[in-house]
């Protein structure tokens, strides 16, 4: 996202990254069991869902400005 110059959502991203990064709050033995994320984790992604959707970034335009500078990497 930073490549394209998405800083708002690339902050969004990071902060998700770091929810997931401390582990769900609790742990199974059997690795086939889904491990679930605490109360508050999931508070703050349902807040970071709703900051994405109210797209600050213009992804798409971004993206094809970054693809017309970049053209030859494609």
């Amino acid at each position: 996202m930073k490549s394209i110059n998405a800083l708002y959502t690339a902050s969004l991203l990071e902060e998700a990254m770091e929810i997931y990064k401390n582990g769900p709050a609790t742990y199974s033995e059997d690795e086939q069991e889904e491990e679930e994320l605490s109360e508050e984790q999931e508070e703050k992604l349902d807040e970071l869902d709703n900051k994405f959707y109210e797209y600050k970034d213009n992804l798409l335009e971004l993206q094809i400005k970054y693809i017309r500078e970049h053209i030859s990497d494609f």
